[in-house]
């Protein structure tokens, strides 16, 4: 039902802007992430982090930024009794200017965490607000997030709840180039299971090179 909702939501939401194409640009990006997986299972947190690539075209149609994206990371294990892990993951995106510094973002995804003994499958919705405020005249913006998922689903386990994320972070534009540095955070809480607590947390700092397709 929650899904259901959230779907039903988004799409009204953005029904009023899917008309406005008269500025459709599309822009095409590829970003270098280091990204860390925290995991507290109650034995301890176990740790991976490591390099990864991934890639995202979006196209504007007035106020309304639509998206996809996908990326892919090697994680490496902390502790030598541990495996390193690969994460893949897919997903759409959505930014919807309101004000000149602020508005909305939000998106689908799904993510696969996977190692030479498992794999988890998430599907994660998300949805906040965004603030844009320029500190450099027209050129530099600073970058602030923050939201919650009320999709945030993991092979075995209940939805997390809660499950929020948020980001900092500042880009620059020089005519078609656009520059930025995004460091994101994500984490989830899962209902007690035998009286054990399941926590997550993935926290990105990502550098990613955008160009306007005009």
């Amino acid at each position: 039902m929650s899904r259901a909702l959230f779907s039903a939501g988004l799409a009204l939401l953005l029904l009023p802007f899917g008309r406005a194409a008269g500025q459709e640009r599309w822009t095409a990006a590829t970003r270098l992430t280091f990204t860390e997986h925290r995991v507290d299972a109650g034995f301890g947190t176990e740790r991976f982090s490591g390099l990864g690539l991934g890639v995202d075209g979006s196209r504007r149609f007035g106020r309304l930024t639509v998206g996809i994206a996908a990326q892919g990371t090697h994680l490496a294990a902390r502790r030598s009794s541990e495996l390193d892990r690969r994460l893949g993951e897919v997903g759409a995106t959505f930014n919807l200017t309101v004000g000149p510094w602020w508005g909305f973002y939000g998106g689908l995804s799904a993510r696969s965490v996977a190692s030479d003994a498992a794999r988890q499958h998430w599907l994660l919705g998300r949805v906040g607000i965004e603030a844009r405020p320029s500190f450099t005249g027209v050129h530099a913006h600073a970058i602030g997030r923050l939201g919650l998922m009320p999709i945030a689903t993991l092979t075995g386990l209940s939805s997390a709840a809660p499950a929020v994320d948020g980001a900092v972070g500042v880009d620059y534009a020089v005519g078609d180039v656009r520059l930025a540095v995004l460091y994101g955070v994500e984490r989830f809480t899962f209902p007690a299971l035998n009286g054990i607590r399941r926590s997550e947390q993935f926290s990105a700092l990502s550098l990613r090179a955008a160009v306007v397709l005009r």
